[in-house]
């Protein structure tokens, strides 16, 4: 794996949408933007894997385009085909806004985001420290890096575990404003099939009660070439059964979905998504914690709890960046 350089003028932390978006929108002409993230993957809940022949996207399922931002991002990846329209409404309900997917998968519009941005996987940040009007960054696995400003996009509670360990001093108002953010747990289960599920066309089921809050057959999306179910837990069910045997959780949400299924399960996998989504989001797109040397948080706790949310806090966060940096 490749080392980092020791400096940059900008470091983002997560290479989710909104350090993507952040990233990919600062002047390369202006700015050094170096890309970290403790993953060794890019797009944090655009999130899609394999399991044999069966692919997955197991994070977010979607994005909707409200802002003329966004909208304008996603008509050019649909140019390029890296993304298509799904559905328009849920199973039995009007139409709505369109839902747009991956082509071939959720995690590829993180990939064409990344473009050629300097990205740098498995990178946990340990500690930040301020030494003459520069940011040190640590990293557990040794490497420092100095930065003239730092983007923060991870959930907001590790950030605010981050500025603890590391005695960094905020404002009363600002703590308070971070530690009034909470987020949702999501349990999803990834089921290989042996045959096609029952799921109703477009693919997709929403659910408001019960143990299941959303359903996807990702062959129905166009992503598997052979059957392969993504099930999302409710929230009061993953609030529940997060810290439980994941195996048996997700035996509990297959037994819950057996009536869509229609057939048995090859193989299945669990993955606990502790910050799924924002259950409440600050009233501004990024928050400014430190002016100089900047510090800035970002991410869909900002922007609102959508894929579209994360994106545009992103931007925010870029053109703040850019106006306090010399």
């Amino acid at each position: 794996m490749t080392s980092p350089p020791q400096s940059t003028d900008i470091l983002v932390v997560g290479a989710g949408m909104s350090g993507l978006t952040a990233a990919s929108s600062l002047d390369p002409t202006r700015f050094q933007t170096l890309v970290i993230d403790k993953s060794l993957k890019i797009g944090g809940r655009l999130a899609s894997k394999k399991l044999g022949n069966a692919r997955f996207d197991y994070g977010a399922q979607f994005m909707t385009a409200r802002e003329p931002q966004f909208l304008s991002l996603i008509k050019a990846c649909e140019e390029l085909g890296i993304i298509k329209q799904w559905f328009t409404s849920d199973s039995g309900k009007q139409q709505g806004h369109p839902r747009w997917c991956g082509s071939s998968r959720m995690t590829a519009v993180a990939d064409h985001l990344a473009g050629s941005l300097q990205f740098y996987p498995g990178l946990r940040l340990a500690t930040i420290e301020c030494i003459n009007d520069t940011w040190l960054a640590r990293m557990s696995s040794g490497e420092e890096i100095f930065a003239r400003a730092l983007l923060l996009t991870p959930p907001v509670p590790q950030i605010l575990e981050l500025l603890k360990i590391s005695d960094i001093k905020i404002a009363a108002d600002i703590f308070d404003r971070l530690d009034r953010i909470k987020y949702e747990k999501c349990i999803a289960v990834l089921a290989h099939l042996k045959g096609p599920s029952t799921i109703r066309h477009p693919g997709g089921m929403k659910f408001s009660e019960g143990q299941i809050s959303w359903l996807a057959d990702n062959q129905q999306k166009g992503i598997s070439k052979v059957p392969a179910v993504t099930i999302h837990g409710s929230v009061i069910f993953s609030e529940q059964h997060y810290h439980s045997d994941r195996q048996k959780s997700g035996t509990l949400l297959l037994e819950a979905a057996k009536s869509w299924l229609g057939s048995g399960v090859s193989e299945f996998q669990v993955h606990g998504w502790r910050y799924a989504k924002p259950a409440t989001v600050d009233s501004e797109r990024c928050l400014v914690i430190n002016r100089m040397p900047p510090l800035v948080v970002s991410g869909d706790a900002f922007g609102g709890p959508r894929v579209e949310g994360a994106a545009m806090s992103g931007w925010k966060a870029a053109e703040t960046l850019n106006g306090l940096l010399p």
